[in-house]
């Protein structure tokens, strides 16, 4: 966790609730960490994204790896590479946007 604690200046994540600015929707997709669930703007119901929730409680070792992809991810502007618009955390989860 230290590693975020230390990334998320340059990782831009925020601490406000998602529900704030999501609506969670069903789950589309799950994983060894979490799932990811559709999510629908509060602002513009037309906008929708897919939403991974990670567990951060369920990270081992593999959380360094996971804290460099996602910074390689915000650097990269591709239309065939998924791309993450924002993060949002609270005390037991991370969620990419």
């Amino acid at each position: 966790m230290q590693v975020l604690r230390e990334a998320m200046g340059e990782l831009n994540i925020t601490e406000e609730p998602i529900t704030n600015y999501y609506t969670l929707d069903k789950i589309i997709g799950s994983g060894k960490y979490g799932v990811v669930k559709k999510g629908i703007s509060i602002v513009n119901s037309n906008f929708k994204v897919a939403i991974k929730i990670i567990d951060m409680r369920k990270l081992d070792s593999q959380f360094h790896s996971l804290v460099q992809e996602i910074i390689t991810l915000k650097k990269v502007d591709h239309p065939n590479i998924v791309s993450i618009h924002e993060m949002f955390k609270d005390n037991e989860k991370l969620y990419l946007v």
